[in-house]
């Protein structure tokens, strides 16, 4: 009779956890890994790989840096894009800093604007790496900067750190269901040719 009842309690605690574990809501899939350009698929010394944290986890994606303005008072202006590949070559991230003066400091990252200040934007590509996938906007309730420690024009090199936050934009439904609400890179460091 022990043996009876010892049976049925098994059973029955087995039978709680299989209830239990189906019941858990939102198993969450880790996103895929993808990581800088695979050696063939860009022009030799074009981009540089980067080291950064994506929401707390290491991260390496492929940067290049490009001088594309002279403003009204001649002051040169950067930017600088990171991005990551898949095994193909086809690009799955884009994550870009635009409106960056060619000079040492720290500089606050904000939403899109008219006025020149830095900006940044980041998204997901699908497909062969040209189809918008999902698309992030600034974390307005994060503070997004990037440090320029070294800027010359004379050897072409820009060198810093950065921290930026962005949100998944909610004015269009989320294409991958894999792809996070929020993005956070962190403890970036860069290091890069400044191209022309």
């Amino acid at each position: 009779m022990k043996i009876l009842i010892r049976t049925l309690q098994l059973i029955t605690l087995a039978m709680v956890g299989v209830v239990l574990a189906s019941c858990s809501s939102d198993v969450i899939e880790p996103p895929p890994l993808f990581g800088p350009s695979p050696p063939g698929f860009s022009p030799p010394g074009f981009f540089t790989d980067i080291d950064v944290k994506k929401n707390g986890f290491p991260f390496v994606a492929s940067a290049w840096a490009y001088h594309y303005l002279d403003t009204l008072d001649s002051s040169s202006m950067l930017m600088i894009e990171f991005q990551t590949f898949t095994e193909e070559g086809f690009r799955r991230e884009l994550c870009t800093v635009y409106h960056l003066p060619v000079r040492i400091g720290v500089y606050y990252v904000n939403d899109p604007n008219p006025n020149f200040l830095p900006v940044a934007s980041y998204g997901t590509l699908g497909s062969d790496g040209d189809v918008v996938e999902d698309f992030y906007e600034l974390d307005v309730s994060s503070s997004s900067w990037i440090v320029i420690t070294h800027a010359d024009t004379m050897d072409n090199r820009v060198t810093g750190t950065f921290d930026l936050s962005f949100v998944i934009k909610t004015d269009r439904e989320k294409v991958n269901h894999r792809n996070p609400d929020r993005v956070r890179f962190s403890e970036g460091v860069f290091d890069l040719p400044i191209q022309y």
